[in-house]
Order: C-alpha cells, then sequence, then structure tokens
C-alpha cells in the first residue's frame, strides 16, 4: 500500500496557517548532496500531509510555479508529468519537482 507525503503543487497561495521550520543551528551546507541542493533552495511548505491508498488510484496536479517535493515511505506508485515522462517510484525514493507543468500520480495512471 503506498503512503505518499508531498507537496501538493495546486496549493500555490500563501497560507497564513503555514509555521516556518526551526532556522538551521549552522550556516554551513550540509555535506550530502541531497541534503546540499535542498539547503541552497530553502523550500518553504505551503502545504503538506501524508496519504494512503491501496488498490488502484490516481492523483492529479495541476501547474504550480513552486518547487514541490515528496517522499514515498512505503509501497510503490507511478509518476508522470508533461515535462519528464512516466518514472516508477518505491519506498525510500525522494520527489524534488522545480516548476512543473503538472503531473499525476498513481498506482494506475489510466485513471484520468
Amino acid at each position: 500500500m503506498p503512503t505518499i507525503d508531498n507537496e501538493n503543487p495546486q496549493m500555490c497561495s500563501q497560507s497564513s496557517e503555514v509555521r516556518k521550520p526551526p532556522a538551521p543551528a549552522s550556516s554551513d551546507p550540509p555535506s550530502d548532496p541531497l541534503s546540499a541542493v535542498l539547503f541552497l533552495l530553502k523550500p518553504e511548505p505551503l502545504f503538506s500531509g501524508i496519504g494512503s491508498s491501496a488498490g488502484k488510484w490516481s492523483v492529479r496536479y495541476g501547474q504550480c510555479e513552486d518547487f514541490s517535493f515528496g517522499l514515498i515511505l512505503s509501497g510503490q506508485c507511478f509518476i508522470e508529468g508533461y515535462d519528464f515522462g512516466v518514472r516508477f517510484l518505491a519506498e525510500g525514493d525522494f520527489i524534488l519537482l522545480s516548476q512543473t507543468a503538472g503531473f499525476t500520480l498513481g498506482s494506475d495512471l489510466s485513471m484520468n
């Protein structure tokens, strides 16, 4: 059963309910490459959530100019974007999308 924690690119407007994470203890960039990229991008959450699904499912996300990111906590699914085609995602995979024309995330991408 896929469990997905991902930034919803349809939620592109700022919300007064968003809490910013505490500032990092150090201003030095991290040593691993992914953390270093995230450190430089300084992403701020506009929307966050944890999703869980079973069976056939598909979710369509619209265009957004902000960065989107997510982590597959367990299970597997596919992601298809106008910009990058279809990719298989499995437990432990991290998704980092820059400005995107939209994408679909699901176990069955034919369900639109």
